[in-house]
């Protein structure tokens, strides 16, 4: 697995930039890249960043959406990781690309397999 940080402000500040439409504030709450970008920066520079925060830019607008981490949301993070790098070392864990998924997908820029 890999990833690449958008970009790090003082007070260490996460901010994950898109260009899609923007989601719902559960949606951006929920969502693991930001919790493994958070458990990133804790290995990095041993601490969590102060602030995560998705930024949409599109043709007329920004929007910012703000977000945190629990200590919950980060155990399961670890969680999901490391079963998935299980599931890779196995040999279990097979890409299935397609055009339409592939589309949307937020990993396709680093998926050696991505159908688009």
């Amino acid at each position: 697995l890999g990833g690449r940080i958008d970009r790090i402000e003082k007070g260490i500040k996460v901010i994950d930039f898109k260009t899609t439409q923007p989601r719902l504030q559960e949606e951006v709450d929920a969502d693991l890249q930001l919790s493994i970008y958070s458990l990133a920066i804790k290995e990095l520079y041993g601490e969590f960043p102060s602030e995560l925060v998705m930024l949409y830019l599109n043709e007329n607008s920004v929007t910012e959406i703000k977000t945190e981490r629990s200590e919950s949301q980060l155990k399961d993070a670890i969680k999901q990781i490391t079963s998935v790098n299980n599931y890779i070392k196995e040999g279990e864990f097979k890409p299935r690309p397609s055009a339409s998924v592939c589309k949307r997908c937020p990993y396709k820029g680093v998926c050696d397999v991505a159908a688009v």
